[in-house]
């Protein structure tokens, strides 16, 4: 039978390194999801999940069976993003919204569903680069707390519980920073197409 989080996580707690092997397979790709969404570079998202991976280490002991693995992994994930973007500031992407990194590194959702199909004419990979641009600028222009929520609960497809959870706020505040921020984001859609059209016209 295979483990659970839980078992796998009281077994680190025991000193089984296969067992903590095992939780980074489980939870490497969604974490790069995670960070990549924070900083647009594949490279520094790896190095954040290694640093996730080593604090979970060092603070196992403190881990309790009655929770979640997930919330404490990414409570840890999230209070390390708001680090790193207070000490690097928030910069160009680097690469598409929607890269993946794996071939499953990511659970993107509607979001990128509704950007343009990629085809292989220039002016349609033109507007896409811009529209892709536009919607890294707006997820980077969100307050802190709407950008968490829509990483945990959008692009991680957390239940809400569970995102209030780790950012310890009521589930009630996560719902209307969800609302506020697919707004915002819909707004930077609409606008981008509207213009494209206009362009085209």
């Amino acid at each position: 039978m295979t483990p659970t989080d839980i078992e796998l996580m009281e077994r680190v707690k025991a000193g089984d390194g296969a067992a903590f092997e095992e939780l980074m397979r489980r939870y490497a790709k969604p974490l790069i999801n995670f960070f990549f969404r924070q900083c647009w570079n594949r490279e520094q998202a790896e190095d954040d999940v290694q640093e996730v991976f080593a604090r979970v280490y060092r603070h196992r002991a403190g881990y309790l069976a009655s929770a979640k693995f997930t919330t404490f992994l990414f409570t840890i994930a999230h209070h390390l993003s708001v680090d790193r973007a207070r000490s690097r500031g928030r910069g160009p992407g680097e690469v598409s919204l929607s890269a993946r990194g794996d071939d499953d590194a990511g659970r993107g959702g509607a979001l990128e569903d509704r950007l343009p199909a990629r085809d292989a004419d220039p002016a349609a990979a033109i507007e896409d680069a811009d529209l892709e641009r536009r919607l890294r600028a707006a997820i980077d222009a969100l307050p802190e707390g709407q950008k968490a929520v829509l990483s945990l609960g959008h692009f991680q497809e957390m239940r809400y519980e569970d995102v209030a959870a780790i950012l310890k706020i009521p589930v009630g505040t996560v719902k209307s920073r969800m609302h506020e921020a697919m707004r915002r984001l819909r707004d930077t859609l609409l606008a981008a197409r509207a213009s494209g059209g206009e362009g085209r016209a």
